[in-house]
């Protein structure tokens, strides 16, 4: 389902500014002998529902 087909109830007349929102993702193979991670879902769909609403976010990883 497309992110812009999702419904966000808000509260009509009252504005809001922008936010900046940072997103760390995991970009470790194996913790501890167990595979991690993130499927890239986790991440894609609310990156999209917050610059769709619009918000700036950044993406982070611990390897960079």
């Amino acid at each position: 389902m497309p992110a812009s087909d999702l419904k966000v109830e808000t509260r009509i007349g009252v504005k809001r500014k922008p936010r900046r929102i940072l997103s760390i993702v995991s970009n470790t193979a194996q913790l501890k002998g167990f595979a991690v991670g993130f499927f890239g879902e986790e991440m894609t769909r609310a990156f999209l529902m917050f610059t769709e609403a619009g918000h700036r976010v950044d993406l982070a990883s611990p390897e960079g």
